[in-house]
């Protein structure tokens, strides 16, 4: 049996047979019900969908959008949130050009595992009610339209982290950050695309298969959060909710080219999280943070996030509001940067790419160290590997080969 630095390999837990006499049908049913909820309104021209794959799709948008959609769609969170508020847009308005945006995004990109633009639509006319009545809105994110990583739980729906074996596993609660965002005032309507197993920097699964990047079809959004990677790049939403680990967050961010916040541990809750990892939760710590357009949004979508308390419903977190500071002078700030690890030398458009980052950052006036690396990092990553798989992977294992339906909620 062969090994590598995370154990030994074991034996594959494919089943062709009970993938298609059990699954395969639900998985097309799944397909048929997210091609039927793209709305004939939202439909691309077939001439604006590309026949071949290694093109950049961020401009097609712009060539389907009306002027006040264009307008609408690439205004930052923060700028529209200001305008429902003063009257000025509507969230329907608001609602509906994010919504249209969005479902070409899919069309173009693959990034949606959901779509139920109808709900949204109900949601943000019930807003603009409120508004209307009141004068008021109902919180810091009122009719902004926000899209959702696949496997938070989302009450009412299936929520099946990327596993067949879960693909009628209809959730009975919220994830908590979920229904935070719902109570200052988001309008959901899309969830996205995730790899299987979720720990892995790419997005393909056995459902709906991989998310394509905008910036070039044929790359890879990163992963896991892929389709938010690529529905903000696509502008479809004005914020999305993912979730990171080691990089789920931050590299498809940097893949599609979008601002992305791996926040500190235990400041948004994991309660009614979808995930088959049973051994890392309290050894490496999952985090859920914001994918968005600008530092900026980061900024709102964290501010009205903890806005909520959630630590009053959940005792794992730490009490600890949001905290507004002045922008710190360039001067005053002092960033590391690690060329070369010691053990993988990074490829020369990324050393590239950080000795341009290391001039900019210079000549803006900001102190640039060399970050050495720090012990046996062969060492280190082992460490990691083995508190990632303190179970034997028995979690993704019972559900990549069995019928069996295991408790997969992180609580």
């Amino acid at each position: 049996m062969s090994t590598s630095i995370f154990g030994p390999y074991t034996k594959t837990t494919e089943n062709p047979e009970l993938f298609k006499s059990e699954y395969l049908p639900k998985i097309e049913a799944y397909r048929k019900q997210l091609a039927d909820n793209i709305l004939d309104e939202y439909k691309l021209p077939e001439e604006l969908i590309p026949k071949e794959l290694g093109v950049d799709v961020t401009t097609i948008p712009a060539k389907f959008l009306n002027e006040k959609e264009l307008e609408i769609t690439e205004s930052t969170g923060t700028e529209l949130v200001s305008k429902i508020a003063k009257g000025e847009l509507t969230s329907v308005e608001v609602f509906k050009a994010f919504a249209k945006r969005a479902t070409a995004a899919h069309q173009l990109t693959n990034c949606a595992m959901q779509l139920f633009t109808d709900e949204g639509l109900a949601r943000a006319k019930e807003l603009d009610e409120y508004y209307a009545k009141t004068g008021k809105t109902v919180g810091p994110l009122h009719g902004l339209p926000v899209s959702l990583k696949e496997h938070y739980d989302y009450k009412g729906k299936v929520t099946h982290g990327g596993y067949a074996a879960l693909i009628d596993t209809v959730s009975d609660e919220w994830c908590l950050t979920v229904e935070i965002l719902l109570e200052a005032g988001a309008v959901f309507y899309i969830r996205t695309n995730e790899p299987q197993c979720l720990m892995h920097l790419c997005s393909n699964n056995n459902i709906i298969g991989l998310a394509k990047n905008p910036n070039k079809t044929d790359l890879t959004t990163g992963g896991s959060s892929s389709g938010e990677g690529a529905l903000i790049r696509m502008k479809g939403s004005v914020f999305g909710l993912g979730s990171d680990i080691g990089g789920s967050i931050r590299c498809p961010a940097a893949f599609c080219g979008v601002w992305g916040l791996r926040p500190s541990q235990k400041r948004l809750s994991m309660k009614n999280v979808t995930s088959a990892c049973q051994g890392a939760p309290e050894s490496v710590i999952c985090v859920l943070g914001p994918l968005a357009r600008s530092a900026q949004d980061i900024d709102l979508f964290m501010s009205a996030s903890l806005q909520g308390k959630p630590w009053e419903r959940d005792a794992n977190l730490i009490p600890m509001p949001w905290r507004n500071v002045s922008v710190p002078a360039a001067k005053d700030l002092k960033v590391a940067i690690m060329f070369d690890d010691g053990v993988v030398k990074p490829t020369p458009p990324i050393i590239r790419g950080l000795k341009l980052a290391e001039e900019k950052l210079k000549a803006a006036g900001v102190s640039v160290v060399e970050w050495k690396t720090l012990g046996d990092v062969e060492k280190l990553v082992a460490t990691c590997g083995s508190m990632y798989n303190q179970d034997a992977n028995k979690g993704q294992k019972t559900l990549l080969e069995t019928r069996v339906v295991m408790t997969t909620k992180t609580r």
